[in-house]
């Protein structure tokens, strides 16, 4: 399942941090995930950012900054974006075309149509599945860039932060099928859930391609075939690169993540439903996947209740591995 999804809004809006927590996540659901930027993402992209951010280069005429954020475009189009998706792959990208309509169209007043053009030639016209505004009130955003390490843009007047903003909300009044706007203001793990929440429907609604669905029969010409369904506890750290081997050997599971327990972390439970002969294979793609980890651990709860051991020092502890039930399946049935 490709699919792809952009983070916009204004500085200091948190999208980046909302981009991150979004890719963690659908990691941790199982899905292949690519986490990019923009300006940056490749080799050449990064070189490119910091040309365009640096301070030094307060005299960059505009038309200059368009074309390296388009040449930036351009190499992360072709180098990660295209490949990621034609791999059946996530990719979540913090920017891209909308923000040099945005910036250097709202902001700097140049002419869209010919921003539109630039911005089709270098991208040979892919533009994202969804996109995320994450807004805030410009003195907000700029406050809060402020509290960081800021750049050549972040220098710019308020007046110029403020035709960014309202041309952003152009932009979501023109495409309103593939922009949703996120409160920015609220607290990180709010904005969280609500992009969480669009992109479940968003999942939902892909179509599903027949050729590649799942079909299972158990009766053969040779007989009635023997499946296995396996059962894979593992640590969250492990899981998105369990998940991403078991689907590129063209094995079919269900990821399911709960939390809590001693480390107070999460664990993992992928469920694998796989054909007798192959299940060898599944149990060495799971022990080559699963590593275990030294941690430290202090276990000295919060409040101390009547009887509770103490323990002064942290605990060292070993955590990861796989714990793994192989299960007989006696029937199995899709409706």
């Amino acid at each position: 399942m490709s699919l792809f999804i952009t983070f916009e809004g204004p500085d200091g809006c948190g999208k980046t941090t909302q981009a991150r927590l979004l890719a963690e996540h659908l990691r941790a659901r199982g899905y292949a995930v690519v986490l990019t930027r923009e300006p940056g993402g490749t080799t050449i992209g990064e070189q490119v950012r910091e040309v365009i951010l640096s301070t030094r280069n307060r005299t960059m005429r505009n038309e200059t900054e368009v074309l390296l954020f388009s040449a930036a475009r351009a190499q992360i189009v072709a180098e990660v974006i295209r490949p990621a998706l034609a791999a059946g792959k996530i990719v979540v990208c913090d920017r891209y075309a909308d923000s040099t309509l945005a910036y250097q169209g709202y902001g700097l007043g140049l002419d869209l149509d010919a921003l539109r053009a630039i911005t089709r030639f270098a991208t040979g016209g892919l533009a994202p599945d969804l996109t995320f505004f994450v807004d805030v009130p410009v003195e907000v955003g700029l406050a809060r860039r402020q509290r960081g390490e800021t750049n050549r843009l972040d220098q710019k007047d308020i007046e110029y932060h403020t035709r960014v903003r309202n041309g952003y909300w152009e932009l979501v009044r023109a495409e309103p099928q593939r922009f949703v706007v996120i409160d920015g203001t609220r607290a990180i793990d709010a904005i969280q859930n609500d992009i969480r929440a669009h992109i479940e429907r968003a999942l939902h609604a892909q179509p599903v391609d027949a050729a590649h669905k799942p079909t299972y029969n158990l009766d053969t010409e040779e007989g009635r075939c023997k499946m296995k369904l396996v059962f894979a506890i593992v640590h969250n750290d492990d899981a998105s690169k369990l998940t991403a081997a078991l689907r590129e050997k063209g094995h079919h599971f269900t990821l399911i993540s709960t939390t809590g327990g001693f480390l107070r972390e999460g664990n993992s439970t992928i469920l694998i439903g796989v054909e007798e002969e192959k299940l060898e294979d599944v149990l060495h793609i799971v022990k080559a996947n699963c590593i275990t980890r030294t941690r430290y651990v202090n276990p000295m709860p919060p409040v101390m209740e009547p009887g509770e051991l103490y323990l002064a020092q942290p605990v060292e502890v070993q955590v990861g591995g796989a714990t793994v039930f192989v299960m007989d399946v006696e029937r199995f049935e899709k409706f």
